[in-house]
């Protein structure tokens, strides 16, 4: 850390509101940036999950922005000492949707401030959280991650080595390939108001940060995977969303969202344009029962997210979960022990009795989820069935009740 730079620590607990207006035309210019038919929305419209990244993005001067194109550290944000900045993901709940003209505010608290030295070299971390509010008071609370690197060694193209590639958390049910160029990532640029290089500047991706071409936008990904669920489950209404990134995407190809259902429930993912998994998220759908563990009921929201000890057990119909130091998702580039504490689920190996029924419906037989070894994965299903929610008679299968377990590093 640098010696002439006050400590990033006491950035801790630093708090930031801002206010926007949620409006029409923004939303309507984000529906085609997304290749979406949606008609113009009019006033008192829900906003569609994570396009309230539009709104509340600092408007900083000419002269308060750094060389990246953000604005320079040392504001709100702590003065961390290393210049590649990436949104290694996020983790949100939503209450209620912020609507379409409503008058919003976004109250922000810097969480935790954390250092790290891993492959890549060493490493800032900073957690923000945030509340946004809208006509109908507290609408989506938010815990974001944000990951500083330090610049590549020898110059460009060092550092930036892809880890391993990782498997997909299952069969693909649903998918959609993306042409991310040039001009939707402009355009998601604008609408966000990120004036991040590294998303439509070539030669300062290329040549000072080292990267083989323009990089797609984390949030636009995630929103993307969201979009996927929207797009084959109209009307879905978004309770919790989390997101981690793995490695970066580049405009250099093509590249694909994917995802399965279980029960109330969604396992997403990307492929990057050389088809390795490139982000991986979580989706619940707002339902009349209880959540399972995996995604924090609003009670336990803001202590479990910032590592407050959790019960030791807690019991539940479907799939174990583990919590920890990054168990399984990981921003771009960083192996597991170069996290701070997370709340990162995985999937484990479920026991005799995890498969589902016959399908009343067809004859077919709906899998549930599979547990023959320790390769299958949760909401795999054999050639020739269907998927569980595809099929309307369907019955939910009688899973085994089994043990969440948590542990602390």
């Amino acid at each position: 850390m640098a010696e002439d730079l006050p400590d990033p620590r006491n950035w801790i607990g630093r708090t930031e509101t801002a206010a926007d207006t949620i409006a029409p035309t923004s939303v309507f210019r984000m529906s085609r940036t997304l290749d979406r038919d949606d008609p113009e929305p009019e006033e008192g419209d829900p906003l569609p999950p994570c396009w309230h990244w539009m709104y509340f993005a600092p408007a900083a001067k000419p002269a308060e922005i750094g060389h990246d194109g953000h604005p320079a550290k040392g504001g709100f944000l702590p003065p961390i000492p290393y210049p590649r900045r990436m949104w290694a993901g996020s983790r949100i709940r939503f209450d209620r949707p912020l609507r379409v003209g409503d008058r919003a505010t976004r109250h922000s608290e810097i969480a935790d401030v954390a250092f790290k030295e891993g492959r890549t070299g060493k490493l800032g971390f900073v957690t923000v959280k945030h509340t946004y509010s809208g006509s109908d008071g507290p609408a989506i609370f938010e815990e974001q991650d944000i990951v500083y690197r330090e610049p590549p060694a020898g110059g460009p193209n060092g550092g930036n080595t892809a880890p391993p590639p990782q498997d997909p958390p299952g069969r693909a049910e649903i998918e959609r390939e993306i042409v991310a160029g040039p001009v939707m990532l402009f355009r998601y640029s604008a609408l966000t108001f990120n004036g991040h290089r590294i998303h439509y500047d070539r030669p300062y991706v290329t040549g000072v940060e080292g990267y083989p071409g323009l990089i797609v936008h984390g949030p636009l990904i995630a929103t993307l995977l969201i979009d996927l669920v929207r797009r084959n489950l109209p009307g879905a209404d978004v309770a919790q969303f989390r997101f981690r990134g793995l490695r970066p995407t580049f405009d250099t190809g093509p590249f694909t969202v994917k995802g399965f259902r279980e029960g109330d429930e969604f396992s997403l993912w990307s492929l990057d344009n050389g088809g390795a998994v490139a982000m991986t998220a979580r989706l619940a759908l707002r339902t009349g029962t209880a959540p399972s563990p995996c995604f924090v009921s609003p009670e336990r929201f803001s202590g479990l997210f910032l590592n407050e000890k959790p019960p030791k057990t807690q019991r539940f119909r479907g799939l174990r979960w583990l919590r920890g130091q990054d168990l399984n998702l990981r921003p771009s580039g960083y192996e597991p022990d170069e996290l701070p504490d997370c709340s990162t689920p995985r999937h484990v190996p479920v026991p005799d009795g995890g498969r589902g029924t016959a399908c009343p419906g067809s004859g077919q037989k709906c899998v549930r989820a599979s547990q023959s070894g320790s390769r299958d994965r949760p909401g795999s299903r054999e050639p020739g069935t269907r998927a569980p929610w595809a099929c309307k008679a369907w019955q939910r299968p009688t899973l085994p009740r089994l043990e969440t377990q948590y542990h602390r590093r």
